[in-house]
């Protein structure tokens, strides 16, 4: 009897499993056929810089002189990574690019991922896609608007798990190169350098300021020292632009309630600041002065840092430790609450943390009773979406930047993580004699 109803079960799982993988493949034809009837997303933004910098026109235009065009805070390099795609239309550009880009990507960092843990939390087939499942499920929201970005996002955080995973395996200049490519696209995964340096690690931290830096500097073969030194001093005007002492205004103008970053999610509770849209927000609990409010947000976002850099110490000892894979987690995390701006299809940097913690779990079946806040909120926040709860409440929801009191959320459980795997793979003391 119980062999029967273990077999029955065994067969609804598989067919769960089998479901769930056809859903995916729905999720991936289904945004394809999206991307054949229009262009989706802001790839064609992406598309014109590769343009523009072809024919040597301005990747930084002015309001004034183009009233349609908006702000690019990317570096050049990001124009020249997408000029090649110039050969085509911007239209069956990215029809071309779609599948072998979103997938590429996504099976580069599960991979990675996977090669980074598989030593410390050997978990069977089963468990193992389950672990990935569930994470997927969480960061779904995520994952499926950087579909229409054809997962270039998930491809930033990729080369920066890379550059992880090649310095566990002692291939720092590798592992440089790799981090260096993604800060020279976007500029936030240089958070990763000084995670490096806080770890006392000069020569991957070296290797990725050079390589980020040869990168940086790439364009100026096809621009010419002219107008190439014309971009950087563009690109330096529209990141001071965000320099304005109120933090409820940043690089795009009033920040709107789609940037999850935490500099504008304290300010839309602590300051009556301009906002972004023609809807009423109204999340204020304080009322600060914009540079009152300015000198709280930062204190409060280098007490994280702070905070962050003391739990997870100075030493590293063996790289391919465990400990070493919740901190990079939690760079990542980081990353997305300190830039300036996070959209939704940033916060596919969320995935790394939330295998490990599904994997965790699995590993030590459960984790602390404490977590489960935490857990919860993180679980909340994917249940109570705009198909559940409508668009004026998830409207309102969005305002009080429940997502990046998520992201917050998932720190807290990467470094409880960490430190419970800490404890459980130490050593046993030594009975003294």
């Amino acid at each position: 009897m119980k062999e029967a109803a273990l077999g029955w079960t065994r067969r609804i799982e598989r067919r769960v499993r089998v479901a769930l993988i056809v859903a995916g493949g729905g999720l991936l034809a289904f945004n394809l056929a999206r991307i054949i009837h229009a262009p989706i997303g802001d790839f064609h933004n992406h598309w014109q810089l590769g343009y523009n910098l072809l024919r040597g026109a301005s990747l930084y235009p002015s309001v004034a002189e183009c009233p349609s065009h908006y702000s690019n805070p990317y570096p050049p390099f990001w124009a020249m990574a997408h000029a090649p795609l110039t050969l085509f239309s911007a239209h069956v550009a990215q029809i071309i690019v779609f599948l072998p880009m979103y997938i590429g990507w996504l099976s580069l960092l599960v991979w990675t991922v996977f090669h980074l843990t598989r030593g410390h939390l050997p978990l069977d087939g089963q468990r193992q896609f389950w672990a990935f499942t569930i994470a997927m499920l969480v960061a779904l929201p995520f994952l499926s608007r950087d579909m229409a970005e054809c997962g270039v996002n998930i491809g930033l955080v990729a080369l920066a798990w890379f550059a992880v995973y090649a310095w566990t395996r002692h291939r720092d200049w590798l592992g440089g190169a790799s981090l260096g490519l993604a800060i020279a696209l976007k500029m936030t995964a240089g958070l990763f350098v000084p995670y490096f340096l806080w770890k006392r690690q000069w020569k991957i931290a070296s290797a990725a300021i050079l390589f980020a830096l040869i990168f940086t500097i790439a364009p100026v073969v096809v621009r010419g020292p002219t107008r190439f030194a014309t971009d950087l001093s563009e690109w330096f005007d529209v990141l001071r632009a965000g320099n304005t002492g109120n933090p409820s205004i940043g690089v795009l103008g009033p920040e709107p309630i789609g940037n999850f970053a935490l500099r504008p999610a304290l300010a839309r509770l602590i300051t009556n600041g301009p906002v972004a849209t023609s809807e009423p927000v109204t999340t204020n609990l304080l009322s600060l002065p914009p540079k009152v409010a300015s000198v709280v947000i930062y204190f409060i976002k280098l007490s994280l840092l702070l905070a962050f850099a003391c739990m997870i110490g100075r030493s590293v000892g063996d790289r391919r430790t465990l400990a070493v894979v919740y901190e990079c987690a939690g760079v990542s995390l980081l990353m997305l609450l300190l830039s300036p701006i996070t959209w939704g299809h940033h916060c596919v940097g969320t995935l790394p943390a939330l295998y490990l913690i599904c994997a965790t779990a699995f590993y030590y079946g459960g984790l602390p009773r404490w977590m489960l806040i935490p857990a919860g909120y993180v679980l909340l926040t994917l249940i109570f979406n705009r198909a559940i709860v409508g668009r004026h409440l998830s409207f309102v929801m969005t305002g009080y930047s429940i997502v990046t009191w998520e992201i917050l959320a998932l720190l807290v459980l990467t470094l409880g993580c960490r430190s419970l795997a800490v404890r459980r793979q130490a050593p046993a003391p030594t009975p003294s004699r």
